[in-house]
Order: C-alpha cells, then structure tokens, then sequence
C-alpha cells in the first residue's frame, strides 16, 4: 500500500498542476476572445449601424449616401478594417473599388460608368448582410440582444 501511494502521490500532484495550467490557458483565450468580441461590437457594428440609421439606409442607398455624405461611410469602413471578417474585409475592397468609379460617374465626364452604380448597390447590400449576421453572432457570444441587426 504504501509503494503505491508513492507512486500515486507524485502522479497526482503532476496531473493536478497540468490540469490548472491548462485551465489557466483556456480561461485566458476565452478572456481574450470575449475581450476582442467586445471590441469588435462597440467599435465597429455599433457605429456602423447607426451611421446607416442616420443616413436612412436602406430608404437612402449607397451611391445616394456617397453623393451627399462624401466618403464617410467609406472612410469609417475603411478606418475599421481591422474589425472586419475577411469576407467584409473583400467585400470592401470591391465597394471602396466600385464606389470610386461611380464618383467618376456622378461627373458627367464617364458616363459609361453607369453600371458600377448598380454593382455598388448589389455589392454593398451583401456587405451589410454579412455584416448584420456577424454583428448577431457576436451579439449572441457576448449574450446581448441582437438589436442592432433590428435597426435596419
């Protein structure tokens, strides 16, 4: 009996601080993820809906927000590229593309540009339908209502 306790004691004591040290990591990743989510929400969905709120999207549509609020909507997005998933990430990059020809439209000068006008619209739609589904999942991780996906 006592050569097993002998044998068992030092098993156990290793067991028990791999065990916590393993807990420990966990516990950290979830923290970080939870951290980063938190982030994510407040700083990037939460101003991006409102923005859109104000701006009356989807009464107002993209190319109309670009005629009469500039670059803003382009800009936050751009700014928070580092929030997004990578398919809004590629989403954007065609959005920032098509809208860059449809300011060249707006001129008069490149009327052959007409379609970007309507691709930006399809493009930017599936934009903030991603955009709303990720907002929900993390809504629904950080164990928050969805709302913001509401608003629109």
């Amino acid at each position: 009996m006592t050569i097993f306790l002998q044998i068992i004691t030092p098993i156990v004591s290793l067991l028990s601080v791999l065990i916590s040290f393993f807990l420990g990591r966990w516990s950290k990743s979830k923290d970080a993820q939870r951290d980063s989510d938190i982030e994510r929400y407040t700083k990037y969905y939460v101003p991006l809906f409102s923005m859109l709120v104000r701006f009356s999207y989807p009464k107002t549509t993209m190319y109309q927000m670009l005629m009469v609020h500039q670059l803003k909507v382009i800009d936050f997005l751009e700014s928070n590229i580092i929030h997004m998933s990578l398919e809004e990430a590629s989403k954007f990059k065609d959005i920032y593309y098509l809208s860059l020809r449809s300011f060249e439209f707006s001129t008069g000068n490149y009327p052959e540009n007409k379609h970007y006008v309507e691709d930006l619209e399809i493009v930017f739609e599936n934009f903030i339908s991603i955009s709303e589904k990720k907002a929900a999942t993390i809504a629904t991780r950080l164990k928050l209502e969805p709302t913001i996906t509401k608003l629109l």
